[in-house]
């Protein structure tokens, strides 16, 4: 039979009632889309495909996400990222000027003063494979940078357009943004709640198992299937699954 405990934790911002749970979902949620671009390592390899007019490399990037657990490949040529580093210039450039954005302008001087391998024939050139193994170096670089300039704390507060940056490498890093959409889906999906005016059935979180007033500044959320987590605890259960730790109900499908 449950018992139900009256939850009693530390006069915190939430314990005093000045807490918002829409402002608490909406920076839990750019710190989903911050943090998801740091935990990254990558491994590289230049590929050459031999067509039938002119023969060129492509380079392949392992991509590992810690965040999400998630392991894909990236094939891209030199163009395609010469061109992604061009139009996210051109799109922070305009912006800078229009909004005056310090944000946008220091994103712009980190990327405009990167290293990017430069322009140049590979083939017919003594040193080809020097030339190759340089350049596949510098695509790698450039990637760990440009998720390291676009993951800087509170950037996406200060600037939304930044936020349509990071969409635009992801989306051009493949990375696994309906996991990444539906992780967001199931955050939002969440009640935040006074535990002050709330009772539950058990004497601790089901996911890390301490009690409810060990953890200072934990916030209480309540799931859509009724159950109460930490808010931690539960976003980092939805970084790899979607289905209630209690129950397995699915998290931000209606």
């Amino acid at each position: 039979m449950a018992t139900h405990a009256q939850l009693a934790l530390p006069e915190t911002e939430y314990g005093t009632g000045r807490y918002s749970g829409a402002m608490a979902k909406k920076r839990l949620i750019r710190k989903i889309q911050q943090d998801s671009l740091k935990k990254l390592s990558l491994a590289s390899q230049a590929v050459l495909v031999r067509s039938h007019s002119t023969p060129y490399y492509v380079y392949h990037i392992q991509m590992t996400s810690d965040y999400y657990k998630q392991k894909w490949v990236v094939c891209k040529r030199y163009s395609e990222f010469y061109r992604l580093r061009k139009k996210i210039l051109e799109h922070l450039k305009l912006h800078k000027t229009k909004g005056k954005c310090p944000h946008c302008s220091h994103l712009f001087a980190q990327l405009k003063d990167f290293d990017f391998p430069e322009r140049f024939s590979l083939f017919g050139h003594k040193d080809m494979q020097q030339l190759v193994s340089k350049r596949t170096a510098g695509l790698e670089d450039f990637v760990i940078a440009l998720c390291q300039y676009l993951s800087g704390e509170g950037l996406t507060a200060h600037c939304p357009e930044i936020l349509l940056v990071q969409n635009s490498v992801k989306e051009f890093l493949q990375f696994p943004l309906e996991h990444e959409r539906q992780h967001i889906r199931a955050i939002k999906s969440l009640i935040y709640v006074d535990p002050r005016d709330v009772c539950v059935d058990t004497e601790s979180c089901p996911i890390c198992l301490n009690d409810w007033g060990e953890l200072d500044g934990n916030q209480l959320v309540q799931s859509q299937c009724g159950h109460f987590f930490h808010e931690h605890c539960i976003n980092e259960w939805f970084c790899t699954r979607f289905d209630c730790p209690m129950c397995r109900q699915i998290a931000g499908m209606h």
